[in-house]
């Protein structure tokens, strides 16, 4: 590749990904744990110490993602069904995760998405990693308060 060629959303999509399950891994690992315990395992505070503020991976990722809502079909071009949005970044280049499910809220199959200025590339999130974080299913969103209400809207979006 010259210099003058751009890497394209395709092209960093699946490097994104790589890196957010490694940040997922170590928070997996490291959240929910005090300073003392961690000096006594020996481990470099100042490299955990963002993730011990947090009770859980679920409490890293519902504090740090940007919102979790549901796009409805039809909301975009070329868009025929609805999906559940995790939006962790946003701008240029914003990164989700597309949750599709049945109608009693299974999950089908998960898309995360790379997304930068009217490019955007996704890669399937393979079943295997839903339960890759220390037996923890951070996509086990059933699970989390703020979903309640949302899937309470979509029930009744299905009625409709």
């Amino acid at each position: 590749m010259t210099v003058k060629e751009k890497l394209t959303c395709k092209d960093k999509v699946k490097d994104s990904f790589q890196n957010l399950l490694d940040d997922w891994l170590v928070a997996s690992v490291y959240c929910g744990q005090t300073i003392e315990q961690l000096e006594d395992q020996g481990y470099d505070i100042e490299v955990v110490e963002k993730y011990i503020q947090y009770d859980s991976l679920y409490d890293y990722v519902n504090q740090t993602a940007l919102s979790w809502d549901f796009v409805k079909a039809n909301t975009f071009n070329d868009q025929k069904i609805g999906y559940f949005r995790l939006q962790l970044s946003w701008g240029g280049p914003s990164t989700e995760f597309r949750i599709y499910t049945d109608k009693d809220l299974n999950i089908d199959f998960i898309e995360y998405w790379y997304l930068d200025w009217y490019d955007g590339a996704s890669v399937v999130v393979e079943a295997s990693n839903y339960y890759s974080f220390n037996g923890k299913n951070v996509f086990d969103f059933k699970k989390l308060p703020i979903v309640v209400d949302i899937i309470e809207q979509f029930i009744e979006l299905e009625k409709l």
